[in-house]
């Protein structure tokens, strides 16, 4: 999983598989936490034994601490009373509650008598004799504290390192990205060179970049390309390369054509937004003449607007231009400098297109616009993505990428030209 891991543009781990995820960095901060806790245990420890006039106030904070297996035995007791309750229910973690409930009950149990010492030493502690007891000069001299202001500065480093990177994973907090002027080049290439950002990787599923010579494309593709091959058996499934840059308001286009497969069997397009594998948005035609938009969020798909078919994609081998426009939360598509109409549910529970009435219309219930409104993902990184319908091998490629700022005029309905 790791072969392709290598550190890109603003120090992003490429291809480093789950580290980004929150679920792995919750149990990473979780670690730090508990070992600062572990510190802090030996230092009351030590403390104490020395009867130093600092131990109190450490001891107390300890204490603070253990007191919340108040909350912690309550919760496992919730836990396993709800899992009995529920027997139907198959998760793995209820299924654990019910096999040791006995365990999980001690264990609670044991929390909670802890507690309550931990709740009676801090009450005792400001009692007159303890203090008195621990009232013991402390005559170390200064350079004995060096040791515990290099751990100290220690500590503080590996908490701003930890907090830098959770800035730069996105995971405390997002930057978020200026907002561009109408017609800002924010990005552009022809896949010439200077292809570092992209996410290049061998395999089945592949990404690569070749030559115009490599297989000889039609016009008005030339010189470098990005190809995206499919060669997985899965169906109605793609893959994408993502550029490691992050955008809000884009003007996209990009040209696309089909390299080899099926001309009825396959899909490609543009992910913009990308916040991660499991949040964006896609819009995607065929070669057979077909667009869809979608969305996913959290993993879930939501068709947005169901495949349709449009005079304005070429179909076969032919080139394609592909534009995306995305200004703040409204958003706009065109295959050939055609602005194509959209299907959205409205009334109905999905997007559907009554194609007994002709291409174009929606079936009674939905929205026809071409206008589509969305708040969930406010930025991101953009990807070019391919793959099949029905598992067949499949090879895209795309040139002449162009991103620059929106035009509000641009969001306006007919042709934009």
């Amino acid at each position: 999983k790791f072969e392709r891991l290598s550190f890109g543009a603003g120090l992003r781990v490429i291809a480093a598989d789950d580290l980004y995820e929150q679920k792995i960095q919750l149990q990473m901060a979780a670690a730090v936490v508990l070992g600062g806790i572990a510190l802090l245990q030996l230092r009351t420890v030590r403390l104490l034994s020395e009867y130093r006039q600092r131990s109190l106030r450490w001891s107390r904070l300890f204490s603070l601490i253990l007191m919340s297996g108040f909350a912690i035995s309550g919760v496992l007791w919730w836990m396993v009373s709800g899992s009995s309750d529920n027997a139907e229910d198959s998760g793995l973690v209820q299924q654990l509650m019910r096999d040791a409930a006995w365990l999980v009950r001690l264990v609670a149990l044991l929390l909670l008598v802890q507690s309550g010492f931990a709740l009676w030493y801090l009450i005792a502690s400001f009692r007159r004799g303890m203090r008195l007891l621990c009232h013991v000069k402390d005559h170390r001299l200064w350079w004995r504290r060096v040791p515990q202001i290099a751990l100290a500065l220690g500590m503080t480093g590996m908490i701003a390192a930890g907090a830098a990177l959770g800035v730069l994973t996105d995971w405390i907090y997002e930057l978020p990205v200026p907002r561009p002027d109408p017609g800002d080049l924010l990005y552009a290439t022809s896949f010439d060179d200077f292809n570092d950002e992209w996410d290049i990787f061998p395999g089945r599923d592949a990404t690569r970049i070749v030559s115009g010579a490599d297989d000889q494309p039609a016009a008005p593709l030339t010189g470098g390309q990005l190809e995206i091959l499919y060669g997985s058996p899965a169906t109605n499934a793609i893959i994408w390369s993502t550029l490691d840059r992050k955008f809000n308001d884009i003007d996209l286009r990009v040209t696309a054509r089909l390299v080899d497969g099926p001309v009825d069997q396959n899909q490609f397009g543009v992910i913009f937004r990308y916040r991660d594998e499991a949040n964006f948005y896609i819009f995607r035609i065929s070669a057979d003449g077909y667009y869809l938009l979608a969305k996913v969020e959290n993993g879930l798909t939501e068709i947005v607007s169901e495949w349709n078919v449009s005079e304005a994609i070429h179909q076969g081998a032919a080139a394609n231009e592909i534009r995306v426009l995305a200004r703040r939360g409204e958003f706009r598509f065109f295959v050939n400098d055609q602005p194509v109409p959209l299907c959205l549910k409205g009334k109905n529970l999905t997007s559907m297109w009554d194609t007994s009435q002709g291409p174009g219309v929606c079936y009674e219930g939905g929205e026809l616009t071409y206008l589509y409104k969305d708040s969930a993902f406010k930025q991101g990184r953009i990807a070019l993505a391919a793959g099949t319908i029905d598992g067949s091998e499949i090879t895209v490629a795309f040139d002449d990428l162009v991103i620059v700022g929106p035009d509000s005029a641009a969001m306006a309905a007919g042709i934009v030209e």
